[in-house]
């Protein structure tokens, strides 16, 4: 016995080994997921780009649907953290690859891998994230897993940079009009600039949605780790997740699983806080 857990050799699956509890409701999260989404993001303009024009903005809108593939896996064995105030505990979770596209040219938009780990023995349960990109970003989420019955309510996410010094976001047009210079790709529903969870909203309108597991996740600027040259021109200072895992129902009584997520990080520049949004709706293969 290993922490009161059964011994058992590296290649057998740990979920026959003690069962699907101790992950708790992140076992929901298990599987190849693929479907599609939607990538806002703001970037910074360098000197160089801007020329000598004062008035030219200092940023830049880019915007594309997605798609992905997630594939999440259950860690081979309970990882011991050993106690020394308190008694020792031992995690159970999962690792993940996530790799996100653009549908029409197939470039590459984010690559990510991390763990999702369940802390044990939390009322309501607690759940990490921990997440490594390759822009020079590292981080550690933390929060809640929940579940309840019939469909999410997604709630509206805003675009808008804000403004460090008020924390007020910016209403100014004119600084604001290279959003509206945007055209939206064909798939992507009308508003989704302004409120990137419409894409999700839209795909569920028309769903019957028996149940839902709800995963709030986020980080501080504490609990995230960038490269200097980040941390200079496009810090990113926040994250803040969350994912839906909905039971939805077909009209023959089948049903299958489907995975949303909403995210916005948040990157420090030109004294404001621009949100980089994605969002995705992903089905269970």
């Amino acid at each position: 016995m290993v922490g009161g857990f059964p011994t058992f050799r590296a290649s057998a699956p740990l979920t026959q080994m003690v069962g699907l509890s101790p992950f708790g409701l992140l076992i929901n999260l298990a599987g190849t997921w693929m479907g599609k989404g939607f990538n806002l993001v703001s970037v910074p303009l360098s000197p160089q780009s801007r020329g000598s024009n004062p008035r030219a903005p200092t940023f830049a809108p880019k915007i594309s649907a997605t798609r992905e593939v997630l594939v999440i896996t259950p860690l081979g064995s309970p990882v011991p953290n050993r106690g020394f105030v308190e008694d020792d505990i031992f995690l159970f979770g999962l690792t993940y690859l996530q790799v996100v596209n653009d549908v029409s040219t197939l470039e590459a938009r984010h690559f990510e891998t991390g763990l999702w780990l369940n802390i044990p023995d939390t009322s309501p349960p607690t759940v990490a994230r921990q997440a490594v990109i390759p822009h020079g970003d590292s981080l550690l989420a933390r929060g809640t897993v929940t579940e309840s019955d019939g469909s999410p309510q997604i709630p509206a996410v805003s675009t808008r940079p804000i403004d460090i010094s008020t924390q007020q976001p910016i209403n100014d047009v004119q600084f604001l009009a290279p959003f509206k210079a945007l055209t939206l790709p064909p798939e992507i529903p009308p508003g989704s600039i302004d409120d990137p969870n419409e894409v999700l909203r839209k795909v569920i309108q028309s769903q019957t949605i028996s149940r839902t597991t709800t995963i709030d996740v986020s980080a501080s600027q504490d609990d995230i780790v960038n490269l200097p040259f980040i941390r200079n021109n496009a810090n990113v200072v926040s994250l803040k997740a969350t994912f839906w895992i909905e039971s939805v129902l077909l009209d023959n009584g089948m049903e299958f699983s489907q995975l949303q997520y909403s995210q916005i990080v948040m990157l420090r520049f030109d004294g404001l806080d621009w949100p980089h949004i994605s969002v995705a709706t992903l089905l269970s293969q």
